[in-house]
């Protein structure tokens, strides 16, 4: 089998996307082809959660100025929040970012605490939250 020139014309015939659609008969679907609709395999799934991780540290580097300084639970606690709010958002934390940049870690929990953010995750929010302050 050639797969080098399987996938050349599969990335052809099928395109590549990087963000999901439907298909011409509505199927969800992303990259080259991939149904969405089928389960992922745990190593790909694995894979991906590791660039997800890699790429939040990569955006608290551009969001933080003072990032690798901070002591690592900070760090984690901040990698954390961008995994799951993304940079635009969590770039929208004003009050904390500048919490942070004093290092005045206290702050930087309250204003987690004072955001709508807190209220839709619940204990994940109280967990970081003490984790800042301590």
């Amino acid at each position: 089998m050639n797969y080098p020139m399987l996938k050349d014309m599969l990335k052809i015939d099928e395109g590549y996307r990087d963000t999901p659609y439907q298909d011409t008969v509505g199927v969800w679907t992303v990259g080259v082809g991939h149904n969405m609709n089928v389960p992922m395999d745990k190593d790909a799934l694995l894979l991906q959660f590791n660039v997800d991780v890699d790429r939040a540290i990569e955006d608290c580097n551009k969001l933080f100025p003072n990032w690798r300084d901070l002591p690592d639970a900070k760090q984690v606690v901040l990698a954390n929040m961008m995994f799951n709010l993304g940079y635009n958002r969590l770039s929208k934390f004003k009050r904390m970012r500048a919490a942070i940049a004093r290092l005045d870690y206290n702050a930087a929990a309250r204003q987690m605490e004072d955001s709508k953010w807190c209220d839709q995750v619940g204990d994940r929010c109280d967990r970081l939250c003490k984790i800042m302050q301590n």
